[in-house]
C-alpha cells in the first residue's frame, strides 16, 4: 500500500501523483502535476491543496487522494511492468489463437468448396453443421441469421 501525501510534503512546486490514476493499468499514464497552493482545510475532505496537472487542468484535491513523486514513480513503474507482462502474455496467446483460427478458416473454406461442388450450402446441412455452430456460439459469437 502506498502512503498518501502528508502535510509536510506539500511544498509549492512539488510533483504529486493522483492516487486514483495508480490503481490499475487502465489508468496509465498516471496523472501527475505540481502543487500550486498552500495546504487548506476543507470541512468535508480535510487537508487539501490545489494541483496543476500535466493535462492542463487545476483541481483542489484532498491530500488523501495524492501521492508524493517518489512513491508515485515507483507505483507507476510497477504498473507499467505489469502492463508489459500482460501484453507479452497476450501476444503469446494471440499467436496460438491466430494459428488455430487460420487452420479453422482453411478447413471451413475447404468444406464450403466441397458443399458448393455438390450444390449444397453448409448453412442448410442441419445436424451436420450443428457442432460448428455450437463451437462458434461457445466462442461468444451471436447472430440472428443462424438457421435462416
Amino acid at each position: 500500500m502506498i502512503d498518501h501525501l502528508k502535510v509536510e510534503e506539500c511544498i509549492l512546486g512539488a510533483i504529486v501523483y493522483s492516487a486514483a490514476s495508480l490503481t490499475n493499468i487502465k489508468t496509465l499514464p498516471a496523472e501527475k502535476g505540481k502543487i500550486v497552493s498552500a495546504v487548506s482545510k476543507h470541512s468535508k475532505d480535510g487537508d487539501c491543496v490545489i494541483v496543476e496537472f500535466d493535462e492542463n487542468y487545476i483541481e483542489k484535491i484532498p491530500l488523501a487522494h495524492l501521492i508524493n513523486e517518489k512513491n508515485g514513480m515507483i507505483a507507476e513503474a510497477l504498473l507499467i511492468n505489469q502492463k508489459l507482462t500482460l501484453e507479452k502474455e497476450f501476444e503469446e496467446v494471440e499467436k496460438l489463437l491466430g494459428d488455430k483460427i487460420r487452420m479453422a478458416v482453411q478447413l471451413l473454406e475447404e468444406s464450403n468448396k466441397i458443399a458448393k461442388a455438390a450444390k449444397l450450402q453448409l448453412s442448410r446441412l442441419g445436424s451436420l453443421v450443428d457442432p460448428l455452430e455450437d463451437a462458434i456460439r461457445e466462442g461468444g459469437w451471436r447472430t440472428s441469421s443462424w438457421n435462416c
